[in-house]
């Protein structure tokens, strides 16, 4: 086994009750062995599971096969930031469609997703197998594996608080893909200080009316829904 190998002095049962949660969430391996005398050596593999180097050899697959053609294609959106964005500082029509187009692939694929728990679509993968796929897809450089997994846009842990049904009208299509949302919170007074926000959220019925600016919103300009920070009281 590959991997580094550190004596530990209050024992091994005790030394792998609290280290074993960690590489049990982040996909590593974990092995005890007594060594001479009356001290046991706790083990860990830092090598990539095979289920992992899967994922990676699919995902190179992906990018390589299915999204480099694109790039090469409309190089003209990949070559520099005028090329890119409108008078406004918006995306070009073209690349907007072209980037959507490749997530919504990646969704198909499950890779969009993957770091969502599975039971509710998404891809189950440990935050080690997360880190990975960044690392692979970084490796191909600044153009459509930006869209290959999940950012600020896409789903995120605080959404699986939703009921059933809004899962379904919301979650759902962000783990595919489909859709786009932003993370609302920084105002212009407060930043991302949460005590000093000064949007508020008031109760309307069914409904919340929303009083207040954002400013800074990762993706607002296209996002189909927004999670929005907002005081209550």
């Amino acid at each position: 086994m590959t991997g580094v190998q550190s004596e530990v002095d209050i024992g091994a049962t005790q030394a792998a009750r609290l280290l074993l949660g960690l590489p049990i969430a982040y996909g590593l391996s974990v092995a005890l062995s007594r060594k001479a005398g009356d001290r046991e050596v706790l083990m860990i593999d830092f090598s990539w599971p095979e289920e992992l180097q899967m994922l990676r050899r699919s995902l190179r697959g992906f990018l390589t096969q299915e999204l480099a053609p694109w790039e090469r294609q409309y190089q003209a959106y990949f070559g520099g930031e005028r090329r890119r964005l409108q008078d406004d500082g918006r995306l070009v029509p073209e690349l907007l469609a072209l980037l959507r187009q490749a997530r919504r692939r990646s969704g198909e694929l499950g890779f969009y997703g993957m770091q969502m728990p599975a039971e509710v679509g998404g891809g189950g993968i440990s935050r080690v197998g997360v880190f990975m796929a960044q690392v692979e897809a970084a490796r191909q450089g600044y153009g459509l594996n930006l869209a290959v997994m999940a950012g600020p846009e896409g789903a995120s842990p605080m959404l699986l608080q939703l009921p059933e049904p809004l899962k379904e009208r919301y979650l759902g299509p962000l783990l595919r893909g489909e859709q786009s949302t932003c993370f609302a919170l920084s105002e212009p007074e407060a930043g991302s200080d949460i005590k000093h926000l000064q949007t508020r959220a008031q109760r309307q019925g069914d409904y919340y009316l929303l009083n207040g600016l954002k400013t800074f919103i990762t993706n607002a300009a296209y996002a189909d829904s927004a999670q929005v920070f907002a005081v209550t009281d």
